[in-house]
């Protein structure tokens, strides 16, 4: 591939990226950080890449894990005692869970992948993917009804 493949390639996942990123992580610095590593750990296997994208994916899901467990929790917002907006509430309920548990589930229902590639993406057996999903429902569900 050439160098406006890369290009174009970037173009096209930059944002995307980005997004899915600091929804992980929950710090858009750090999560420039980690697309930007992705893109440069792209680069340097270029040529020898099949699906750059789904490569890039996997960076980026992987590095904000770690990424998260590096850093401290995000700040809670203070809720509850006044109306919040709803995805502040959410916000400050996925900012409770494990960064890895926190990646499944925007996987799974803000990328809408199945389990099964959620699974690829993470580099995790399907069971394990499973389980973190349920036991984030689980801590999300006894959270919200606090």
């Amino acid at each position: 591939m050439s160098r406006s493949d890369f290009d174009r390639v970037y173009r096209r996942e930059y944002v995307p990226l980005l997004r899915l990123a600091v929804v992980i992580i929950g710090d858009r610095e750090v999560a420039e950080e980690v697309v930007h590593d992705a893109f440069t750990q792209a680069w340097k296997r270029w040529d020898a890449l099949e699906r750059p994208g789904g490569f890039l994916h996997r960076c980026v899901v992987n590095g904000s894990i770690t990424a998260g467990r590096r850093r401290k929790p995000w700040p809670v917002l203070a809720r509850r005692e006044t109306e919040s907006e709803p995805t502040e509430v959410l916000d400050d309920v996925l900012a409770q869970l494990p960064p890895a548990q926190r990646a499944v589930v925007v996987l799974r229902f803000w990328q809408d992948l199945p389990l099964a590639e959620i699974a690829a993406v993470l580099g995790r057996p399907l069971n394990t993917v499973k389980s973190d999903l349920r036991r984030a429902l689980a801590a999300l569900s006894e959270e919200l009804e606090r």
